[in-house]
Parts: C-alpha cells; structure tokens; sequence
C-alpha cells in the first residue's frame, strides 16, 4: 500500500525551499554540495548538454553561461517562451523543473520510506499574483507530476508559521513582506 504524503514549497524568485513535518520538526531540504536550505531558483544547460538547477545553475549563470534562466517566477502567467540550450520553454515549464528538483533535494535530505511517495504539495505564492500568475504556478507543480493541494499566500504562511511555532491558537497578525 503507498501512503501520499505532502510537502510544503517556497518557489521563491532567488531562492525557493521545500520542507516537510516529520516526527513533529519541521526539516527543510539541504541542497548538496554546502548543505544549503535555500536553493537558487536558476536552471540552466552547461556546454555538454546537461540540464543542472540550483547552486550549479547559479555557478553557469555568474560565469556567463547564456543558457541560464534566473528569476522565472517573473514571467509566470505570461504566454512567453524561454530558450535555453536548444529548447524552448514556458515559465511554467522552467518552474517544474525547480520544483522537482527542491523536490529531490528535499527527499535526498529526509531520506526514503518505504512505501511513502511525496507527491502532493502546498506551494507558496505572492499576495500580489493574479490569477494568471496563480495558475501558471499550479501549472507548473502539475507538470512536475505533483497534486497541488493549495496555492498559499506567503503573508498568509507566514502568519501560520509564526503562531504554530509561537503556539497560539488565535490572534491578531501584522505581516510585513520585504
């Protein structure tokens, strides 16, 4: 019998994280190499051909690599197309490719169980994303092969984060976003 479970996403515009409850902590995805819990939001297509996300993205993308995307989540919701290497890609397209790969940094981090499959996720969004942008990102968790639970506002998880790991049950919250 397989158990789905579910992981949370911030698929940030520089970074994103994936994260998940486990035996009562929160543990959040290490991106080897460096352990980082961020992890560029940034793919790009090295001189043979293979597609890398992350910190080596961010690596292609500094030292000039023309077939780097960064900053993806800006064109969400737009019908654009993105050329990197030899193909092009929708925004939604790029963004699957992130999520997947927070994804498996998240499970390298958290290890495998045996019959447990995470594939729902719980994405968050800027409260400023229209509806375009909003489907676009269900989208691109869709096409990562994911069942997206819900697209949350980030002032919204925010608010949550802070009284669950604060422990208050209801109250009044100022939530202000850089």
């Amino acid at each position: 019998m397989i158990i789905h479970k579910s992981f949370g996403l911030d698929l940030g515009t520089t970074n994103g994280t994936a994260s998940v409850i486990k035996d009562g902590k929160v543990l959040y995805a290490e991106e080897n190499p460096g352990k980082n819990k961020t992890i560029p939001s940034i793919i790009a297509v090295r001189n043979n051909g293979k597609e890398v996300c992350g910190t080596l993205a961010k690596n292609e993308f500094y030292i000039g690599n023309e077939n780097s995307k960064k900053s993806i989540k800006r064109e969400m919701g737009k019908k654009v197309s993105i050329k990197i290497g030899e193909n092009n890609y929708s925004p939604e397209e790029i963004s699957s490719k992130i999520i997947n790969y927070c994804k498996e940094c998240l499970i390298d981090t958290i290890g495998t169980e045996e019959n447990v499959v995470y594939d729902k996720v719980v994405i968050t969004v800027p409260a400023y994303f229209n509806l375009a942008q909003k489907d676009a990102t269900r989208k691109a968790g869709e096409l990562a092969g994911l069942d997206v639970q819900l697209l949350l506002e980030e002032p919204t998880a925010a608010a949550i984060n802070y009284a669950v790991s604060n422990k208050i049950e209801n109250g009044l919250f100022f939530v202000f976003d850089l």
